[in-house]
């Protein structure tokens, strides 16, 4: 009897702490997008890979592009007082675990390396971005229903 209750007693203590801490969900607003877009200033002849037209099966490498892009090329040659592009890439590492956990693994092809996109200004890059993470939030909810 004293084995039951402290069996039940963790069952409702661990159910309890899952409930209070949720599985965190992706906010498009957590992207900071906007802010890049108004405070961050990189030169004029600054420009950076940006795949388009993304296969299934190289979407997931094409959002670890992206991110590969904002945490380097971005850091280096902009200015981001606000921490903006950090934030940014740290909510991107969340979009790809959260593929990576779906089963939706990197893509080391060729056809998917980043070096085959097309380089593009800051503006243009930040649209593309949107529009991945756009296709991506549409395929996941079509995956859920």
């Amino acid at each position: 009897m004293e084995h039951f209750i402290r069996t039940a007693f963790w069952i409702v203590t661990l159910a309890g702490c899952l409930l209070a801490n949720p599985v965190p969900k992706f906010d498009f607003d957590d992207l900071r997008i906007h802010l890049i877009q108004e405070s961050v200033e990189c030169p004029d002849d600054s420009t950076f890979y940006a795949p388009k037209n993304v296969e299934d099966t190289c979407f997931t490498q094409a959002l670890d592009c992206f991110m590969a892009e904002l945490n380097g090329t971005m850091t280096e040659e902009c200015g981001d007082k606000d921490g903006y592009i950090e934030a940014t890439v740290d909510v991107l590492k969340m979009v790809i675990d959260q593929r990576l956990n779906d089963g939706f693994a990197l893509n080391n092809s060729s056809r998917c390396a980043c070096e085959n996109s097309p380089t593009i200004p800051i503006s243009g890059f930040l649209d593309a971005l949107t529009s991945l993470i756009q296709e991506n939030e549409v395929k996941k909810n079509a995956l859920v229903q």
